[in-house]
């Protein structure tokens, strides 16, 4: 059996998914730098059991997710594999990997699960130019990550598409929910009485500035509608809670970290899903949306969003920070007729059919095999 070896930052869930499905047909060893992001709930970590060989790195602990492993060089140096992947290219326990396999000559591959162009000039892309154009090839998520590897790499290199996701068949409702199901719902999730008959949106996202809550609540206060924003990933800053005052809302509401197999029913109960960040590279929670049915609202700067959402058709794509498209965008839907709101919802949830695990994982798997059969 081929030996894989897989170097990234933490044991995401959707990533442990994927190394389960490619480890029952390779003999995978996933390395990591460390066990779980600062900033993540201790929920967030996947339990399930692992059908791959798990290595976690020791070392010098730099941001949120990342770290400075030397002996990450132990690891390379005393097996020899049949495939390098490295994801997370920028952290330096990557960046001292790509280095030592360039100089000794060894091939290796390059995954990214989104990519956002930010320059064509100075020191950072010149950097990023050194170590994405030295991979033998890449493993991407779709347009926009295919044009950052040909920004950045070394314009040769082959580019193997994969559909980035983290759901599964099962996870995809078989159809949209009428309203009667969605206030049912709403009964079962315990909503106030007060909101449970309203427009709801949802928003999912840890509380922090690169999400742009603030501007979702700055739209909402440009809006006339009555509608209703349940905000899950935690309290509000200060700062969130005085624009909250200032504007007097009280149709703001946050929801602390609920489990990932909870959250499908508040999509399903909700009817418009809005991700206002400034930036994502990917975005997972907009497949889990529109596999819920939602239509999406997001911004230019998330690029499962782009990927995903087409503009008035399943969603709108509005300019980051631009609190007066996104407030027009969230009064055009409403506007729209029961009948147009529903093509909507069967568009997005038609949209993320092909963006499940399994076909993710088998996707993958034959590019991972195309590739040892080229070798």
């Amino acid at each position: 059996m081929s030996k894989i070896l897989y170097l990234t930052n933490i044991p995401s869930p959707y990533a442990v998914d994927l190394f389960n499905g490619i480890g029952e047909k390779f003999d995978l060893t996933v390395i990591y730098e460390r066990k779980k992001a600062l900033t993540r709930d201790d929920k967030w970590v996947n339990k399930d059991e692992r059908k791959f060989k798990e290595i976690y790195l020791k070392g010098l602990k730099i941001g949120d997710e990342s770290s400075l492993c030397i002996d990450i060089l132990k690891y390379l140096t005393k097996e020899i594999y049949d495939l390098i992947i490295i994801s997370n290219y920028s952290a330096p326990t990557a960046m001292i990997a790509i280095e030592y396999l360039k100089f000794k000559g060894i091939p290796f591959y390059l995954h990214a699960d989104g990519g956002i162009i930010t320059g064509t000039t100075g020191l950072k892309y010149k950097l990023k130019k050194h170590l994405i154009g030295a991979a033998r090839g890449y493993f991407s998520s779709g347009e926009k990550t295919d044009e950052y590897f040909k920004v950045y790499g070394n314009g040769i290199a082959p580019i193997y598409r994969y559909p980035f996701t983290s759901i599964k068949n099962a996870d995809i409702v078989s159809s949209v929910l009428t309203r009667e199901q969605k206030l049912k719902l709403r009964e079962q999730l315990g909503f106030n009485k007060k909101i449970i008959n309203k427009n709801i949106i949802i928003s999912i996202g840890r509380i922090i500035y690169s999400k742009g809550y603030d501007i979702l609540i700055e739209a909402a206060s440009q809006i006339d509608q009555d509608i209703q924003y349940i905000i899950i990933g935690g309290q509000p800053t200060e700062n969130l809670k005085q624009m909250i005052n200032m504007h007097k809302l009280d149709n703001i509401h946050f929801i602390d970290f609920i489990e990932h197999d909870k959250i499908s029913n508040y999509l399903k109960a909700s009817d418009l899903f809005v991700l206002p960040t400034r930036s994502d590279v990917w975005g997972l929670v907009v497949n889990e949306a529109m596999a819920s049915g939602l239509p999406v609202i997001t911004t230019n700067m998330c690029v499962g969003g782009v990927e995903l959402v087409d503009d008035s058709d399943n969603g709108y794509i509005v300019d980051v920070d631009n609190t007066r498209q996104l407030s027009d965008a969230i009064t055009k839907y409403f506007s729209l007729t029961d009948s147009e709101k529903e093509e909507f919802q069967k568009k997005a949830l038609n949209k993320i059919k092909e963006y499940t695990l399994e076909n993710m994982i088998e996707v993958y798997c034959k590019h991972i095999s195309d590739i040892l059969n080229r070798n």
